[in-house]
């Protein structure tokens, strides 16, 4: 009977922890709104701090898109706006921005690959929905093969 005493209290822990968690299950939705107001007011607490001054947020907004039209913008557009950036020597460019599958201005898409590939700009290589990108800036997609499948920059395979 001895051996089987470490089973019996293994197995007895187990089912406490189970019913502990079963009995707490409903609970961990008002838990984690209490645990999200707790947040908040400790980030009033705090109060608002400094913005770091190493780091710019160049965004696109509505007064941009009625400057510079509608969205999407010609990806010639997008490479002077990057070669513009560029010319401020940051540490690095990142986009957070979904370009359109396909163009008709082959020009402007390997103008765009070129001031990417010479810019310090970095970009997702895989988008919201998991679809694999382009896994080096401004560099074709291929296929598994290395057949180039496209010639536009970040689009999905």
């Amino acid at each position: 009977m001895r051996s089987k005493l470490p089973l019996l209290a293994g197995s007895a822990l187990l089912l406490m922890a189970a019913l502990l968690h079963l009995r707490l299950f409903p609970l961990s939705g008002a838990l984690e709104f209490l645990e999200r107001k707790n947040l908040d007011l400790m980030f009033r607490l705090r109060g608002e701090l400094p913005a770091d001054s190493s780091m710019i947020i160049v965004s696109i907004d509505d007064a941009s898109l009625q400057r510079a039209g509608a969205w999407p913008w010609p990806r010639r557009q997008l490479a002077d706006l990057l070669q513009k950036l560029a010319a401020a020597r940051p540490k690095l460019i990142v986009l957070d921005i979904m370009l359109p599958a396909r163009s008709d201005d082959l020009d402007g898409t390997a103008e765009l690959a070129h001031v990417m590939r010479n810019s310090r700009v970095g970009e997702p290589i895989s988008n919201s929905a998991g679809e694999r990108m382009s896994s080096q800036v401004g560099e074709p997609v291929s296929n598994q093969v290395g057949e180039p499948v496209s010639n536009q920059v970040g689009e999905p395979v």
